[in-house]
């Protein structure tokens, strides 16, 4: 297929390639044990864990201190490599991470712990497919396909796939239909909608 046919295809990473990288470093700051089925609800964050604003400062303090998107503590969700290497041969594909460095400038070296990781676990996708952009802005990048795990209801990208996650869980068939949105719950889903 010739470049210029290629579909542009972006993928969230966050709770889409990999699983909720906050929730254990919560239970280590907050020594609890949460799950992400103590999320399961409407627009979940685990921050939400945090009930007061001067609360989540001072964990982001510590979070900051952390690493990150080092190996020991990001789980990759079970067959996204595999996933990846067979969709960036049929489509333009973008990763696309939403981080917001530039409210915590602090937090830079996580970022650059995220880019060490996709380049060892992504190595077939080059940095020139990564895209950083604060979520609230998600809907000025445009494409033909996205995976994302929020409904990104203001996106102007036509197919929009929802990537099962525990903050989307409580959508049901009627809704997503209503949204405009295709559920995926596994990367076996994905593939099954993108290599038809």
């Amino acid at each position: 297929m010739n470049e210029n046919q290629r579909k542009i295809l972006l993928i969230d990473i966050d709770d889409v390639l990999v699983e909720c990288f906050e929730l254990p470093l919560i239970n280590k700051y907050l020594k609890t044990n949460y799950t992400l089925k103590d999320f399961e609800y409407p627009d979940a964050r685990v921050q939400d864990i945090f009930k007061t604003e001067q609360e989540l400062i001072k964990f982001y303090t510590w979070f900051e201190k952390q690493q990150t998107y080092a190996d020991n503590d990001i789980v990759l969700i079970k067959d996204a490599v595999s996933a990846l290497k067979q969709l960036n041969e049929l489509y333009k594909l973008y990763l696309l991470s939403d981080w917001t460095i530039w409210q915590r400038p602090t937090m830079a070296s996580n970022f650059a712990n995220k880019y060490n990781f996709l380049l060892r676990h992504f190595p077939f996708i080059h940095p020139e497919q990564y895209i950083v952009i604060h979520s609230k802005s998600k809907h000025l990048v445009h494409g033909d396909i996205i995976i994302d795990d929020r409904p990104l209801l203001n996106s102007p990208i036509k197919t929009k796939i929802l990537f099962t996650a525990y903050r989307n869980k409580h959508l049901s068939k009627a809704e997503l239909k209503k949204l405009g949105l295709i559920r995926a719950d596994s990367w076996h889903d994905v593939l099954k909608l993108l290599l038809k």
